[in-house]
């Protein structure tokens, strides 16, 4: 039985961020902290990125996690393309700002993106059970396992009335509660006692 007791990470500390589209539009590639899952999402993402060079790739890792091992594990002989920036940022905001997509698989980083507004990718497997931390929110259960539908996806969603997206961010920040509520020793508690 699983019991949800809250985060420390609750809604009343996070804003709603408006996205800096002025250049090319952004993805933010999230991975868990994990070298598996990194190297899922960052090859999908340097395939998608050959195909959409008009769309910039931030890659963040978990914070265990540094680039320049994360890099010589995937070897020397892949090709970065232009549009795929490493992050500096400490913070996922300032990430978030840059941001109007996130590609992810099992990181709970996706919950902060989704409720500011950023549209949800996750990256399916074949043959494999899914990890998505926002199964629950069906309205954005938008899923791809290859970069032609990745593409299509972010089309689709560009293409959308200026109106559509200000509904989009209005639910996601009405569905907050879901990813995040304050934490509860109370839950805790009672979910010892013996009956």
């Amino acid at each position: 039985k699983i019991i949800n007791s809250g985060s420390f990470k609750n809604t009343n500390k996070l804003i709603l961020k408006k996205n800096n589209i002025k250049r090319k539009v952004g993805c933010l590639v999230i991975p868990e902290g994990i070298f598996e899952e990194c190297y899922k999402l960052f090859m999908f993402s340097i395939s998608c990125a050959k195909i959409m060079p008009d769309i910039n790739f931030i890659w963040r890792l978990h914070p265990s996690l540094d680039f320049k091992s994360v890099m010589k594990k995937m070897g020397d002989n892949i090709k970065i393309p232009e549009n795929i920036i490493f992050s500096k940022n400490k913070n996922i905001e300032n990430d978030i700002k840059l941001s109007r997509f996130a590609l992810y698989r099992g990181s709970s980083s996706i919950a902060t993106a989704f409720m500011s507004g950023l549209y949800p990718i996750y990256l399916r497997q074949k043959s494999e059970l899914e990890i998505d931390p926002l199964y629950y929110i069906k309205f954005c259960n938008f899923k791809a396992d290859t970069p032609a539908k990745f593409k299509n996806l972010l089309i689709n969603f560009l293409n959308k009335k200026k109106t559509i997206h200000k509904k989009f961010k209005k639910r996601a920040w009405n569905n907050s509660e879901k990813c995040y509520r304050n934490l509860s020793e109370k839950v805790v508690i009672n979910s010892l006692k013996i009956n």
